[in-house]
């Protein structure tokens, strides 16, 4: 499953949040690379009422810009 799906956030909104260090994904990848996350790490964001808040403002930031 795709962890934008899983956090609900936008695939081009997955890409902001691992440009601002939000997301880590694994191994590392270069800048045009597809981003691959472990399934248990996206799983225990989904929970992770800080980490939601601290993404979406991530969000409402990089739109505000």
């Amino acid at each position: 499953m795709r962890a934008g799906i899983m956090l609900g956030f936008d695939g081009d909104e997955i890409s902001i949040l691992v440009t601002r260090k939000l997301l880590k994904p694994l191994g590392k990848p270069t800048p045009n690379a597809t981003n691959y996350f472990a399934r248990c790490y996206i799983e225990s964001l989904v929970d992770d009422e800080p980490f939601l808040n601290k993404a979406t403002q991530a969000i409402y930031d990089y739109q505000r810009e």
